[in-house]
């Protein structure tokens, strides 16, 4: 399944929205252009790491994010791992 496939079919499902369906994609399928635009903490990462003044607006992610294609989960991987002092999440 293409990754729009897979991400309609998971939030038919009561109570899985976009943001976990992207969390699923990117995590538990590794698959690697995954942008979790919804992300807060990742909004506040790419405010502070892009030095924008405000938190970024939606168009303002996908112009940024488009540049990163087709590795936007890696991307996603060095914003949060910047996040954590260079550490992954735990």
């Amino acid at each position: 399944m293409t990754d729009e496939e897979i991400e309609a079919a998971l939030t038919d499902v009561p109570g899985i929205g976009p943001w976990t369906a992207r969390g699923f994609l990117l995590v538990a399928l590794d698959r690697p252009d995954v942008f979790l635009s919804g992300d807060l903490a990742l909004r506040h990462t790419i405010q502070r790491e892009h030095g924008f003044d405000h938190l970024p607006t939606d168009q303002e992610l996908v112009e940024l994010s488009d540049r990163w294609r087709p590795y936007r989960s890696l991307a996603v991987s060095y914003l949060f791992a910047s996040s954590y002092g260079g550490q992954p999440p735990v």
